[in-house]
């Protein structure tokens, strides 16, 4: 997305199909303007969880980030997705306990 407009469209769209999403950073640099980060993110929809590796590439000037460029590996994305559609599904197979009524 390019432009505040865009980016917002983006956000919102993620926002309401997203029931979840965090971004544990393990690593951060600067140089100026330029910040790198090293990091996994989490998505989460309803049962549905994955969790991949991210090289964040940000510029910022006046306190406003001006680029923002997200890098990963589309195969380990893909088996993340997979992986958590499996574990959604099979957690609607899941015997659930049996309740008493008095």
């Amino acid at each position: 997305a390019r432009g505040l407009p865009a980016v917002e469209k983006t956000l919102r769209a993620m926002a309401r199909y997203g029931t979840g999403f965090q971004a544990r950073v393990h690593t951060i640099a600067e140089n100026g303007p330029a910040v790198l980060t090293e990091r996994t993110d989490v998505l989460e929809a309803g049962a549905w969880r994955a969790e991949f590796w991210v090289c964040g590439t940000f510029e910022v000037h006046d306190g406003h980030i001006t680029l923002w460029r997200d890098y990963f590996d589309w195969t380990t994305v893909l088996t993340a997705s997979a992986k958590g559609l499996l574990t959604a599904a099979l957690s609607t197979l899941s015997p659930r306990p049996k309740t008493t009524t008095h």
